[in-house]
Parts: structure tokens; sequence; C-alpha cells
């Protein structure tokens, strides 16, 4: 592993890596600049690409600048919620940052000379809330799919879980479902609402008027709980 400074642009860090078959260069994001190459090459190759492509570099941590200022900071103000946990930021005298998730918290400890901006402070508090998604997605969404699938006499496949950007859930042709596991952040009616949706797509596949017909024998007024649920926001990272 090497670092050198490029003018205009800052460090960049060049590392060798057994995989790489070429150069490559990765923008981790607006602090940090990475340079790959194949571990056979001497580092001066890879500072010499560096200093070829800096133009290309400095457009690119433009572009994970923009990105960065447009996402959620989280600090330690930040109220935020899932379905069991709440997120937990501080502070203190350690070296690395620390992800602790118990039944009620996703702590994050972070060192007290980095700031809470700080790219490698908000991916683990990212890591962190992901994860927790993630492990209540898997305790809750299946039983609670099977009982609001008897419930209402809907039968389908097989069920996934994913962390999509676009969707909160999908329902295929031949009837596996797929959640969002982002719907743990979502008030228990607009949970129940997804669940129910995509349900109801296993009988009609379209959002025709037999489907919303279908669905408020359910649950009520569905189009009235999807404007509600545009409110909020599927991906809370970029």
């Amino acid at each position: 592993m090497s670092q050198f400074f490029l003018e205009g642009i800052g460090p960049v860090l060049i590392q060798k890596s057994n995989k790489a078959k070429r150069v490559i260069i990765r923008i981790k994001s607006r602090h940090e600049v990475q340079v790959i190459i194949p571990a056979r090459i001497p580092f001066a190759i890879g500072r010499k690409f560096a200093v070829e492509k800096k133009e290309w570099i400095r457009k690119h941590l433009e572009k994970a600048a923009k990105i960065e200022k447009s996402s959620q900071i989280f600090n330690e103000q930040t109220e935020f919620r899932t379905k069991w946990h709440r997120l937990e930021i501080r502070d203190e005298e350690r070296k690395n940052i620390g992800i602790h998730i118990n039944s009620k918290l996703i702590r994050i400890n972070y060192p007290s000379q980095l700031k809470v901006d700080h790219p490698k402070v908000q991916e683990a508090i990212k890591y962190g809330i992901q994860k927790t998604l993630r492990m209540e997605a898997l305790e809750y969404i299946p039983e609670h799919l099977k009982q609001l699938a008897l419930k209402y006499g809907f039968t389908y496949r097989k069920l996934s879980l994913k962390n999509q950007k676009t969707l909160w859930g999908s329902c295929s042709s031949s009837n596996n479902i797929n959640i969002n596991i982002n719907v743990m952040r979502l008030p228990q009616h607009l949970l129940d609402y997804i669940l129910v949706h995509e349900l109801t797509h296993t009988v009609h596949k379209n959002h025709s008027l037999n489907f919303w017909n279908a669905l408020d024998q359910c649950i009520g007024n569905g189009k009235a709980l999807s404007k509600e649920l545009r409110n909020y926001r599927i991906e809370i990272f970029p």
C-alpha cells in the first residue's frame, strides 16, 4: 500500500490486489480516492495513472460531494427509529468505530477525533441501520405475511426480503412476493397496507378497478393509504 498527494485532488491511496487484472480508480467518497493495481505492477504505475486521470477524478469527486450533500447526515441529535430499535450516536475516546445492536438500540460509538459527518462514521451508521432492518424484517415479516394471507384468503409461493431503492414491494407473475426491509421503518397500518397490496396482486396482476376493490375489501381505502405512503422515502441513503 502506498499513498501520495495529487495536487488539486488531495491524498490518493494506491493498493495492490491479487484479483485486479488492470489498473482502476475507485472514488470511495468525496474524501477518499483509491487506485487499485495488479500485484505485479509497481506503485509508480498507479501514481502515473492517477495523474493522467486527474480531471476524471476531479469530476467524480464533485459528483460524490453532491450526492453526500443531498443525503441525510445522521448525528447525535437525529431521531431515528425502526419498529423495535432506536438509533443512538456517541463520540468517545476510542480508536475504532463501534456498532452495537441490542434489543432496543442501534448504538454507534465513534472516535472523538473524527467528525460525525465523516464518511466512515456515516457508513457505520448506515451499516448498523440496514443490519437492524434486515434482522427485524426476518423476524417479523414471514409470519405476519402468512397470517394476513390466511386472514384474507390469499396464497403465494415464496417470500424474499430485499433492500431496494425504488419499490416497497412487488409480486411476480408466479406469485413470489418481494418485500423491502425498509417497511420496518413504517407505521404499522402502512406496513400492513404494503403486505396486503402485494397479496392482492397474487389475484389481480395490475392496478385495475378490480384490484382496488379487492384491496379495499381487506383494508379499507387503499388509495388513501397509497397517498399517505408517498410521505415516506424508501431509501434513506444514496
